[in-house]
């Protein structure tokens, strides 16, 4: 007896909306971008990095030419993360929640794996755009080479697949010198990733310069995770940089004419060591800094996630802790901040 097969037809995924914001930003840029290799979008955003300081602190392009080098960016962070590795919501995670509205004392909440870390900006973004229509505004902080790119890259991609139906916006503010982000290209929700972000230096009025001042956004940030690497996980992140700088060639990218490596592979690996020393003390400054600032944005209501990448960073590179010991500074650093309310 013949049997009637039905042919199978295979779902064709819908189209986010990330994708159909960008390519109607620039429908030609788009498409050029996207028909490139992972591998080849790499090394465009590379170029247009170096390019793209150099421009900027020369001034030698027209308001609108670099205005188009800054949607690259914005093109090329969101096809890198599109290309980021996909984290498992039960991946552990390690971290702590600060919800100022759970009053009368403010609660701390463990993150333990990565959906409890991405459930808890979905739905504050959720319940922002719900009640606002504004965009929800998420900063990225942490000190240098703590591994805020890499885990602004997770978030995008992670956020742009479950939130299909909202638009993801990726900013990296070391790269990119248009801010505020202007409102035509703005998302739902907004990624900004911003090594100053969390800096001490005000206003003439008292404001936070960098979050909610001068060289901030108009309404401010609605959160903030922060990066807080263990010091073996941030040692290990100082190695992976300095052999990033020795492979590429370009010792610090963010200052292309400022540094330059020597001629031979002796000066180079002398010099890759140099600036990692010098940053190192540097580092410590900031982090006491940025935790004095973190404090008095949860005292004033900030929502802040405070997250170790350490896992992370064990799936994407490949490298592993030897030491199982809880880290003495992720944990003091809590406790600092969770002591100043206690102390209110």
């Amino acid at each position: 007896m013949q049997k009637n097969f039905e042919p199978k037809i295979e779902k064709v995924p819908e189209k986010l909306a990330t994708d159909t914001h960008l390519e109607h930003l620039n429908p030609q840029l788009w498409r050029e971008l996207s028909g490139l290799s992972p591998e080849q979008q790499d090394k465009r955003w590379f170029s247009l990095t170096q390019k793209h300081l150099i421009d900027y602190k020369e001034g030698k392009l027209a308001e609108e030419e670099f205005k188009l080098e800054e949607l690259e960016f914005i093109f090329l962070n969101y096809l890198g993360a599109k290309n980021a590795p996909a984290l498992d919501n039960a991946m552990p995670a390690r971290g702590f929640y600060f919800d100022p509205e759970k009053l009368p004392k403010q609660r701390k909440e463990k993150i333990s794996f990565m959906g409890n870390l991405t459930d808890i900006i979905k739905n504050e973004a959720s319940k922002y755009l719900s009640a606002t229509k504004k965009p929800f505004q998420i900063l990225v902080g942490g000190i240098g080479i703590s591994g805020k790119a890499t885990i602004r890259r997770v978030l995008t991609k992670k956020l742009t697949t479950d939130l299909s139906e909202r638009k993801i916006i990726s900013w990296d503010r070391d790269y990119q010198k248009i801010f505020p982000i202007p409102s035509e290209w703005q998302g739902d929700i907004n990624i900004i990733e911003d090594v100053h972000g969390l800096n001490e230096d005000r206003d003439g009025d008292g404001k936070l310069k960098r979050f909610d001042g001068s060289g901030g956004l108009p309404g401010g940030y609605n959160m903030v995770v922060y990066i807080l690497p263990s010091v073996a996980t941030f040692r290990q992140n100082l190695l992976n940089r300095g052999i990033g700088w020795l492979h590429i060639g370009k010792l610090d990218l963010t200052a292309p004419k400022e540094k330059q490596y020597g001629k031979t592979e002796e000066e180079k690996v002398k010099q890759t060591s140099d600036e990692l020393e010098r940053f190192f003390p540097i580092a410590q400054k900031w982090f006491k800094e940025q935790l004095r600032v973190l404090g008095e944005l949860k005292n004033r209501g900030i929502k802040i996630i405070v997250i170790d990448p350490k896992k992370i960073f064990e799936k994407i590179y490949k490298f592993r802790e030897r030491s199982n010991l809880v880290d003495k500074t992720f944990n003091d650093a809590l406790g600092i901040l969770w002591k100043e309310e206690i102390k209110k």
